[in-house]
């Protein structure tokens, strides 16, 4: 796995900024995190969204992590800010417009509810959830 994880830093041109052994301890602290949180889930990664939203705009992106729960989902939306700790109300208003479209957006495709919205924050080692995000833009 860590050769994988290195050959990824290559090609991202990162290799030297952080190791593949620190990536993979992200990796399985997230992992556990989210299975820990939600045993039953079964996780679609990467997945691609674009739907007209019930103002007229279009929705487009990519949702870094969604769940399926029981009737509902969760979307997890993963975030390299470099400034860390002390910064979750300001990253909520950045992006919690991006995390309502996304939401939306799986709603209309699914029929199915999403129950909670996340930002994973590895830099600062922590999850945050939004309770309540605008629904201006996607960011």
């Amino acid at each position: 796995m860590l050769q994988e994880i290195e050959q990824i830093l290559v090609r991202w041109g990162v290799h030297g900024a952080i190791s593949p052994a620190a990536v993979h301890k992200q990796i399985t602290a997230f992992t556990g995190w989210w299975r820990a949180k939600w045993p039953n889930a079964a996780p679609e990664v990467e997945v691609p969204v674009e739907a007209l939203m019930e103002d007229g705009s279009i929705a487009r992106g990519q949702i870094d992590l969604l769940l399926k729960v029981g009737a509902g989902r969760v979307l997890i939306d993963h975030k390299s800010d470099p400034r860390g700790a002390g910064i979750d109300d300001r990253l909520a208003r950045t992006h919690g417009g991006q995390l309502e479209a996304y939401a939306q957006a799986v709603q209309l495709a699914t029929q199915e509810q999403v129950t909670e919205r996340w930002l994973f924050l590895p830099v600062s080692a922590k999850a945050v959830r939004i309770e309540v995000a605008s629904t201006n833009a996607i960011g």
